[in-house]
């Protein structure tokens, strides 16, 4: 069993730091604004309608539920959105469930394909 205190974790009798800044050093990742574009965009008001349509087939809709979008279907998504959804899926929002697309991850496909900052670190 592993165990950590804080940011740091005992490896081999070493404590090793797995801190952001640590990370990106390690990796050679390049800064990002202290505020990233994906959490101001993200924590704002999102109009989903106008997000999906420039990722997804004409007259896709999402699912609602009180109202409030929660999901839409995989299969509404254009092929290069498609491939950023299973990125998305499989490595920074991962989910054994693929053929609903909620709208965290919707929003997180809409931030790649706009070229927004997302500091997953």
């Amino acid at each position: 069993m592993v165990e950590h205190i804080g940011s740091r974790v005992m490896v081999r009798e070493k404590m090793v730091s797995f801190t952001s800044t640590v990370i990106k050093a390690y990796y050679i990742i390049l800064d990002i604004p202290e505020t990233d574009e994906y959490v101001t965009y993200a924590s704002g008001i999102v109009d989903y309608d106008a997000d999906i349509s420039g990722f997804c087939y004409q007259g896709s809709v999402w699912k609602l539920t009180n109202g409030k979008p929660v999901h839409f279907k995989a299969s509404q998504l254009l092929t290069p959105a498609r491939a950023w959804y299973y990125f998305v899926l499989t490595n920074v929002l991962p989910s054994g469930h693929a053929i609903d697309v909620t709208k965290e991850r919707a929003i997180m496909v809409y931030a790649i394909i706009q070229g927004m900052f997302i500091d997953i670190g």
